[in-house]
């Protein structure tokens, strides 16, 4: 039993050994582990490091090369600049020579002396190349056979923009070629204030260029003819309203301020006193209904053709200065609109990579050389790398500009590729809006509106389709709810109308069938960004402005 037991206390040690054994060996083991897995952590870290280091020299090499890439670009831009910058100033040099030229020819016809002649086109040439004190857009209307475009020439010509040989050309040209697309006539200078008369044709199908003309203009300029019967005809059309009260409507809802009648040909109605007043009796309701005042009217009697702007003719009539005087006043009377920067565009023209030139009008603020802006739609950056004067011809480089200017923009950046003519669901140049980075334009597809109803050729609930013209900018425009109609006859205002007619006030939301810019208003006074237009086919459905972009 000893032996017996001393085996199994020897057993027992032995297994005590080995379990032992195996402990220390787990141990050291794991400890191996523990020190393999702390060393591929650090050998992981190490190499998380340097490629973190690898990452940080590519990149820095990448903007090393991307700086050097954007300095050769620079480079070339404003190589481009200045090359069109060369170019305009020597194409500005060959014009001084020939309107000097001009110049000195008339006043010498007028028989001044050289020596005199030579000042007075001297002085009439500087007067041409300071920059103008205030600036005046006119959008020319006037039914078909008014003598809008001979009005337009005989201004060129009193103005000095024409001799009487290139007024007699243009006038041939025009009978030989007749156009149906609006005409810019800028650069007309009566003293400090300088003239863009946007001539637009008469007739039905030509009112998109109404709507164009309307958009950007100040003043309406509006020929009537006094010769026979011609307005009475221009007024009494087959069906709907007259073409003449279309573009009477469209000026009134795009922003035309203000609006001077010129009743032409008076000539052939041999400056008669009755004709004229027959001529205002027949036009006023037809200016009532587009929203004119027809007290607030200006109205002055001329003859294109015979050059008569000035109504000496027609001592009757009182008004000292004549059509001349009127537009120069209206120029002046025009008050600039402080606030954020808000410059409304029309048009693109030549560009290239990273370098683009915009046409637009400063509708708000001040405008400056060298000022960073963003585009809307689309939010793309961009900045302004020269700034002249909007005039085809005579443009003058400016520093600023301030609202009511029309202004060339050279500009910079990524600026997108669209057309000067959108669509429904297209963006465009024509209606995008520059304004500051830090305050930009809204930009909205849903809003609330105010609308004047004119004329309804078929009944308008919700879910009515119609084109919209949004300042400048085309869409089409269905009216999800009317919330409210308020009737000017009974002064009675119904909530969620069933029905609405002509002569209503309507409150309504709208959904548009692209984002356009735009800005809110209480009253649609002031602020050309926040009127409206409907039309349906060839007739102006209502006029109106946003209440509230959604």
């Amino acid at each position: 039993l000893a032996k017996r037991e001393r085996e199994l206390e020897e057993q027992r040690r032995r297994e005590e050994e080995e379990r032992k054994k195996k402990e220390k060996e787990r141990k050291e083991h794991e400890r191996k582990a523990r020190q393999e897995a702390r060393l591929a952590e650090e050998r992981r870290r190490i190499q998380e490091e340097a490629d973190r280091l690898e990452e940080q020299r590519r990149a820095e090499q990448r903007a090393a090369e991307a700086k050097r890439v954007e300095t050769e670009e620079e480079a070339r831009r404003r190589e481009e600049v200045e090359k069109e910058e060369r170019r305009k100033r020597a194409e500005q040099r060959r014009k001084d020579i020939k309107e000097k030229a001009e110049l000195a020819k008339k006043a010498f016809a007028a028989g001044l002396s050289p020596a005199a002649a030579a000042s007075a086109a001297a002085s009439a040439q500087a007067a041409q190349e300071s920059t103008p004190e205030a600036q005046l857009t006119v959008a020319v209307l006037g039914h078909q056979g008014s003598g809008k475009t001979t009005l337009v020439g005989a201004l060129m010509l009193a103005t000095g923009l024409l001799s009487e040989r290139d007024l007699v050309k243009r006038q041939k040209d025009l009978e030989r070629n007749p156009c149906d697309f609006l005409q810019r006539e800028d650069g007309l200078r009566l003293g400090a204030v300088e003239l863009a008369l946007l001539d637009v044709p008469g007739g039905r199908r030509c009112l998109p260029q109404a709507v164009a003309a309307a958009a950007e203009a100040d003043v309406a300029l509006l020929a009537v003819s006094a010769r026979g019967k011609e307005l009475e005809a221009a007024l009494r059309e087959a069906s709907g309203s007259s073409a003449l009260a279309e573009q009477l409507r469209v000026a009134k809802g795009l922003g035309a301020s203000r609006l001077v009648v010129a009743i032409t040909k008076m000539e052939d109605a041999q400056w008669s006193q009755d004709r004229f007043d027959e001529v205002v009796a027949k036009l006023s309701p037809v200016l009532t209904s587009a929203g004119f005042s027809s007290s607030a009217a200006i109205f002055e009697p001329v003859d294109g053709l015979g050059n008569q702007l000035d109504a000496k003719k027609a001592p009757w009539h009182g008004s000292p200065g004549g059509l001349l005087r009127r537009l120069e006043e209206a120029a002046k009377e025009a008050v600039p609109r402080p606030g954020d920067l808000q410059v409304l565009l029309f048009e693109s023209q030549a560009s290239t990579k990273g370098v683009g030139r915009v046409r637009g009008r400063v509708e708000q603020g001040v405008l400056q050389k060298g000022q960073r802006l963003v585009l809307a739609p689309g939010g793309a950056g961009c900045a302004v790398e020269a700034l002249h004067t909007g005039a085809l011809r005579n443009a003058l480089p400016l520093e600023e500009a301030k609202s009511g200017q029309c202004v060339d923009i050279q500009l910079s950046g990524a600026l997108p590729e669209w057309p000067n003519q959108g669509g429904a669901s297209v963006a465009s140049w024509c209606g995008a809006v520059l304004s500051s980075v830090d305050r930009p334009v809204q930009v909205s597809q849903r809003l609330k509106a105010s609308l004047e109803i004119l004329e309804l050729p078929r009944p308008l609930t919700a879910g009515f389709r119609a084109v919209l013209h949004v300042h400048a900018a085309t869409v089409e425009v269905e009216v999800e709810k009317i919330i409210d109609a308020f009737d000017w006859a009974t002064g009675v205002t119904t909530e969620k109308p069933k029905m609405v007619k002509a002569g209503q006030r309507l409150t309504v939301t709208l959904h548009l069938s692209r984002e356009v810019p735009l800005s809110e208003s209480s009253d649609g006074k002031g602020n050309r960004l926040s009127l409206l237009m409907m039309r349906l086919e060839e007739t102006t459905v209502a006029t109106g402005y946003v209440l509230e972009a959604k």
